[in-house]
């Protein structure tokens, strides 16, 4: 049995723990990023699911390990240490996230201003949606809100209109043909006021004879800059034919991709665009998840989703594995907007475009998470009564978020006094008692292996996986080698279990790792 977000089930009286505790199994893999959020019976409640008996009883360890009446303070980390490694392997960010050899992300925030059009229709939508929200719904009665929660058929009240209200307010920036969409929908809401119906309607029209966008400016001069294929991400439907007539109209190959496509229309879009050297893919959010594109290193946010685990679902998609030149990231933020606030939050206080890998629910974790702050913000923006009582919200809600970016800070420093030491931490300790191919072994997946220009290519065109090389330096023999290009060099020859011969010239007298020369004998047909 495999559990992710294994933190989730912490809580040993919840539902979840009791029902994990009786399932029967021969094997457990717990994966989590804080085995320890708030305090250690977090931690001694996934270790006994996963090893019973392995720290005694709760009374028994609490009276061993922990600070009388604190139960985030142990008394001897060490001790505890050697018990939770029995079980535990742990991978800081810090010791992986070089190792990943990822270039930069050049994030951009070029100027957009919306046209005179735009701007009337933006603060006519904003009065509207916040008059609406104070006093724009018809009240219903208790039966009726009865017979509605049984029915679920239909959206009634605040509560139940908050998701296309959230919709319309984040269509704001995106589009006039997406919110003359949106407000036509919401005229037709059973509970909105007649006066507030008609009110939406109006402007709705209005909205479909804008003819000039802002953003559009922007994304011309994007595409000028980047001649090469680009990726354009919108969260709304009429925005992506919006964003496609205009590539066309400028002589570039738009590719679409978007939820409702089948798997095959799907792969044969991302071949295209995969093809097509000048190619402009435009996403919705069904791009975000799960698609290799880093022979791309251009993505543009034409509007900013709410939601910062989007945005970083965006940008995994070019920033990866196997991307060879720095990600050059471009969000659109009209200025004078709820999208400037959105972005003052993931740039300035999130700090969303420097983080490193997984760090986002750290930083995330006491806010509440990313759909807390897509919902705050939503509320913040529609109880505002002007642009400074939503400027004081947002700083109010950038002050909450430095608060959980400390609180996740103090989590990874508990983490790491409980849990035993990944292989970065045991090189960096041990490294003068280790043998020459128990460096390189642990330094493999850590900031502390360099790789010369040219070896992954060689590593690739011999089809020599990391396992293999892992295996032959368990057992491996050294010799000196006569290149002195790079300092000290030795050759190590090890064998695989499958008797497949490698040799690796490497510097490894120092930190970090260098790894000059990779040799290995023909796969057997």
């Amino acid at each position: 049995m495999i559990l992710d977000e294994a933190h989730k089930i912490k809580n040993e009286k919840a539902a979840t723990y009791k029902f994990v505790s009786q399932i029967r199994r021969n094997y457990i893999l717990l994966l989590t990023a804080t085995p320890l959020q708030n305090d250690l019976r977090e931690l001694y409640n996934l270790i006994t699911l996963l090893r019973p008996g392995q720290l005694g009883t709760w009374r028994g360890f609490a009276a061993k390990f922990l600070v009388r009446g604190d139960r985030r303070r142990v008394k001897d980390a060490a001790w505890l240490k050697d018990f939770t490694s029995q079980v535990m392997v742990r991978t800081r960010r810090a010791s992986v996230a070089e190792a990943l050899a990822l270039p930069k992300r050049l994030p951009r925030h070029p100027r957009v201003e919306l046209t005179p059009d735009e701007r009337h229709l933006y603060d006519g939508t904003v009065w509207l949606l916040r008059d609406l929200y104070a006093r724009g719904f018809i009240k219903v009665t208790r039966e009726e809100a009865e017979e509605d929660a049984r029915r679920r058929s239909r959206r009634t009240g605040k509560g139940i209109m908050t998701l296309e209200v959230m919709r319309l307010c984040q269509r704001l920036c995106s589009s006039s043909a997406a919110l003359g969409e949106s407000l036509d929908r919401l005229a037709e809401g059973e509970l909105v006021s007649p006066e507030y119906r008609t009110k939406a309607r109006e402007i709705a029209s209005a909205a479909r004879t804008v003819r000039e966008n802002g953003k559009l400016h922007a994304l011309r001069r994007t595409l000028e800059e980047h001649r090469e294929q680009v990726i354009v991400f919108s969260e709304h439907l009429p925005t992506l034919d919006v964003i496609r007539e205009h590539v066309v109209q400028h002589g570039r190959r738009p590719i679409v991709y978007r939820g409702g496509m089948s798997r095959a229309e799907r792969a044969r879009q991302l071949k295209t665009f995969a093809e097509a050297g000048n190619g402009v893919l435009i996403a919705t959010r069904a791009g975000t998840e799960g698609l290799n594109l880093q022979f791309c290193n251009v993505l543009v946010n034409y509007e900013l989703p709410w939601n910062p685990m989007v945005v970083e679902q965006r940008i995994g998609r070019i920033h990866r594995i196997g991307q060879k030149r720095d990600a050059h990231i471009i969000s659109f933020a009209a200025d004078a907007t709820i999208e400037a606030h959105v972005l003052k939050l993931l740039d300035q206080k999130i700090k969303l475009f420097e983080l490193v890998v997984g760090e986002l629910d750290v930083i995330l974790g006491e806010f509440g998470g990313a759909e807390t702050l897509e919902q705050r913000l939503t509320e913040e923006f529609l109880k505002a009564k002007d642009e400074g009582d939503l400027s004081a919200a947002v700083d109010t809600m950038g002050d909450e978020i430095a608060r959980s970016r400390a609180a996740g800070q103090e989590q990874e420093r508990m983490n790491s006094e409980v849990s035993g030491d990944d292989n970065a931490m045991r090189l960096e300790r041990d490294f003068a008692h280790l043998p020459i191919p128990s460096r390189v072994r642990l330094a493999f997946g850590t900031r502390h292996l360099k790789y010369v220009e040219g070896v992954r290519a060689r590593q690739e065109s011999l089809l020599v996986s990391v396992p293999e090389m892992l295996e032959a330096l368990e057992h491996a023999a050294v010799r000196p080698s006569n290149n002195s290009m790079y300092g000290s060099l030795v050759w190590i020859h090890g064998v695989t279990v499958r008797r497949r011969g490698i040799d690796f010239e490497v510097q490894a007298d120092k930190l970090p790792i260098l790894l000059v020369t990779l040799n290995a004998d023909s796969i057997a047909r």
